[in-house]
């Protein structure tokens, strides 16, 4: 929950966090940000020093080194 209020005060519109049925110790983080210039901004721009700490503390709970996936909105399928 910390880490979700985290990724909406540096501009995520929705975010969840995801524990796999077959793999109880693996869980999954999603975040919605308008767009890839938020999403940057977010990083570059928007981090507090607290924020880096909040990752710092969940990835202390990862094995090896966590995975990152970034997808793009389709805005017509067609």
């Amino acid at each position: 929950a910390v880490l979700g209020r985290s990724r909406q005060r540096t501009g995520a519109s929705q975010w969840r966090l995801f524990r796999s049925v077959e793999h109880e110790s693996t869980f999954v983080e999603t975040f919605v940000v308008r767009s890839w210039g938020e999403h940057m901004h977010q990083h570059h721009t928007r981090l507090t020093g607290q924020d880096l700490l909040i990752e710092q503390a969940v990835e202390a709970y990862t094995d090896g080194e966590p995975v990152s996936q970034h997808h793009l909105a389709v805005r017509d399928p067609r």
